[in-house]
């Protein structure tokens, strides 16, 4: 589903999103995260989601020190509600971090998923009536909506 909804208030980014929004500012998944603390949507994520960040930006790709990781993962907390999910699931077993994304949005009670990984997540189009969207389709909501 590609279709976006104005009612999204619980806005779950896959942890992708957040390494590109700091990684690369400007780029559509910063953007994606800046129009939904300027739409005021309660963000949400799991302690395994920041530990998937943390470990992102500290590795030989990005390189970040640990100084600026900690930052960025004091203010993923701060504008975030932290949920501790209660059921393991195996929808996709390829890749088993994913599986971790969806436990946060199921006990979190996401309105939408937006991710970059067009490998596993995004071909599952939704899960448990959750919509999986790209940040390109979740910035383009906002566009359509203004």
């Amino acid at each position: 589903m590609s279709q976006a909804d104005p009612a999204w208030h619980r806005v779950l980014y896959d942890a992708n999103i957040w390494v590109s929004a700091v990684a690369y500012p400007g780029s559509v998944p910063d953007q994606a995260i800046l129009l939904g603390r300027s739409a005021l949507v309660q963000f949400i994520i799991s302690e395994p989601l920041i530990a998937q960040i943390r470990r992102t930006l500290l590795g030989p790709r990005f390189g970040h020190s640990m100084t600026a990781v900690r930052n960025t993962e004091l203010s993923i907390r701060a504008l975030s509600e932290v949920i501790t999910p209660t059921v393991t699931l195996s929808v996709i077993t390829t890749k088993e971090s994913d599986n971790r994304v969806l436990e946060c949005a199921v006990a979190g009670g996401a309105d939408v998923i937006v991710t970059g990984d067009r490998k596993h997540l995004l071909r599952l189009e939704q899960y448990q009536g959750i919509p999986i969207i790209s940040p390109r389709d979740f910035v383009e909501s906002f566009v359509a909506e203004s």
